[in-house]
C-alpha cells in the first residue's frame, strides 16, 4: 500500500497485547507526531493517512517562515 503523495520511510509497529494489541504506523522523520493505529497493518495505514490529510498544511508546506507582507489585511 502507497500513500498519496509520502515520500518519508513509514514504520509498521506491532502494539503489544498488554498495551491493547494491534499496529501502529509512524513516519520517524516526523516523531510521533504523526501516527495512526489499527488492528491491522493497512488499518494503521489508512489512519496514518488520515491524520496526515488532516495536517497535511503542517506535513507538506515549507519549513521557511511565511512573508506576512503581502497580507491582505
Amino acid at each position: 500500500m502507497k500513500l498519496k503523495n509520502i515520500h518519508y520511510p513509514i514504520e509498521l509497529i506491532p502494539i503489544p497485547e498488554h498495551e491493547g494489541g494491534g499496529w501502529m504506523a509512524r513516519i520517524p522523520a516526523f516523531g510521533d507526531a504523526y501516527v495512526g493505529d489499527g488492528e491491522d497493518p493497512f488499518e494503521a495505514l489508512k489512519n496514518l493517512e488520515m491524520c496526515l490529510e488532516m495536517n497535511d498544511k503542517e506535513v507538506f508546506s515549507s519549513s521557511s517562515e511565511t512573508d506576512s507582507s503581502n497580507e491582505e489585511i
